[in-house]
């Protein structure tokens, strides 16, 4: 049998406007993950107005640029070939649409989507709703999209007589969660006829984060714990020996208001009580939970073991850049992401009070999310991607990582289609959710990179739903100590 031959990339086309990707999208880690968020609403959506009010958002000048094409110039770099206009032949996203006339519990996926519990529990496999979540022949990594004429963003939805499902597909190098809902927000206000407040974009055509990390004012924190190249290898030899040969397994959790809430308190009255209570000390949710989950993960190694820990939150940093390259009245299509750290060891993390590694975290993320703090970390991450087409990394060779992605501020679940509503699914005097806002969300992706854990957010009635990795057999141990307690 011949040589498989070398896929082609399409031929350009004359009258497509060509812009190049942005600096900091472009790196090994984000070509290698697609992002697929889905969400359920408990209401009969208007597929058809779906579609052509985003296409009426793609008609913007600005907001077209989601319909470029993804491609790879003379030197290896990301651009995109927007083409002039969007018709059948080229269109500004992908669009597939199931419809099944049966009530969702009747079908045999969709009715094992989750429904919030009373105590934390593990629920389904991570991997279940992936067939609701795109079309069969759907883009599976970025080569899919660098050798055919496929559009970056694709558009599943799925309808029931009672519920609907819309999902998103679309490549991480042309942004975060925090744009891919912000492209939800603004295919909201189209539906509801709000045309004029969709916000501009910042950067059609240029970068608006080219100068940042350029000139940095002071060192980074834990430049001291940057691993060499040689500490990088053996870091990601040991990873892909530990995924390989043990394998992992995902689920998806919730961890209700309640216990949260609790836990919460529970800390901070710790902190207040011990060794700290001369501190004035805050903690969010997150950070109680981030700290909750670290212990689990790490629930089934020696508790004696001195070996690193290093919890580490990816903090969207648009909030620091308000002022000048990303003023508040626009919206960054693109990636805006730093990764704070906790280091601690798997001693203290699991036989330490969880207030303690809570502190641990939010201190991280006061320290090394400053704007300055950001500054120093994206001229690392330039000189390490400018050598070694990989993000920089910190703790050591050997350590245990256990990476958050939380994207909770993004607010998934206040996401409003209510303009696309035909028909009220469930009564609305039945449940917390009002027409048109989701009772469910989920990151379906496949190619997660290194992420341990995926924070989707909370629900409207304040209910954390978390999507996580951990070594294959560790979740049934965790099951079963819920049952028994939830590491109160």
């Amino acid at each position: 049998m011949g040589k498989a031959s070398k896929p082609t990339t399409p031929v350009r086309i004359p009258t497509d406007t060509v812009i190049q990707g942005n600096y900091f999208d472009d790196n090994a880690v984000y070509r290698s993950i697609l992002l697929n968020p889905m969400l359920k609403f408990d209401d009969v959506l208007d597929a058809v107005k779906l579609k052509t009010s985003l296409e009426r958002l793609l008609s913007r000048h600005d907001w077209r640029k989601l319909g470029g094409r993804i491609r790879l110039n003379e030197i290896g770099k990301l651009e995109f070939s927007i083409p002039k206009q969007f018709d059948d032949l080229r269109p500004g996203f992908s669009y597939s649409h199931e419809h099944f006339d049966i009530d969702i519990l009747e079908h045999s996926v969709a009715s094992q989507i989750p429904k919030a519990t009373s105590k934390p529990a593990v629920l389904v496999e991570a991997k279940k709703f992936v067939s609701l979540t795109r079309r069969p022949d759907a883009p599976s990594k970025l080569e899919d999209y660098l050798y055919s004429d496929e559009p970056q963003l694709g558009i599943h939805i799925v309808s029931f007589r009672d519920a609907t499902l819309v999902s998103i597909l679309w490549p991480h190098i042309c942004g975060d969660a925090s744009a891919a809902k912000a492209i939800f927000d603004a295919w909201s206000l189209v539906l509801q006829g709000r045309d004029d407040e969709i916000p501009p974009l910042h950067g059609f055509d240029n970068d608006p984060l080219a100068q940042l990390g350029l000139n940095p004012r002071e060192k980074y924190s834990l430049v001291a714990k940057r691993l060499t190249v040689f500490q990088i290898i053996v870091f990601w030899i040991r990873h892909l020996f530990e995924t390989l040969w043990g394998g992992d397994e995902g689920r998806v959790m919730c961890v209700p208001a309640s216990f949260i809430t609790s836990q919460r308190e529970k800390a901070l009255q710790e902190l207040a009580s011990g060794c700290h209570e001369n501190e004035k000390q805050f903690l969010s949710e997150s950070d109680v939970l981030c700290a909750w989950l670290a212990k689990l993960s790490i629930s089934d190694l020696p508790k004696s073991s001195n070996r690193t820990v290093l919890i580490s939150n990816a903090l969207d940093f648009r909030g620091l850049l308000a002022k000048d390259l990303l003023p508040g009245n626009g919206v960054h299509l693109g990636n805006a992401v730093m990764i704070v750290h906790a280091i601690s060891t798997v001693r203290d993390v699991s036989r330490m009070p969880i207030s303690e590694t809570a502190l641990a975290i939010r201190r991280g993320i006061e320290h090394l999310g400053t704007r300055d703090q950001l500054e120093a970390h994206q001229a690392l991450l330039r000189e390490s991607i400018d050598k070694t087409k990989v993000p920089v990394v910190f703790g050591d060779a050997t350590m245990n990582l256990i990476p958050f992605t939380n994207w909770s501020k993004a607010k998934y679940f206040e996401t409003n289609f209510s303009g696309a509503v035909t028909k009220v699914g469930k009564p609305l005097e039945g449940r917390s959710n009002g027409k048109g806002i989701p009772s469910y969300a989920q990151n379906c992706t496949l190619n997660r990179g290194l992420s341990k854990f995926v924070i989707m957010g909370k629900d409207v009635e304040g209910n954390f739903w978390v999507t996580g990795f951990l070594r294959k057999g560790l979740w049934e141990n965790i099951s079963k100590m819920l049952e028994r307690s939830p590491l109160e």
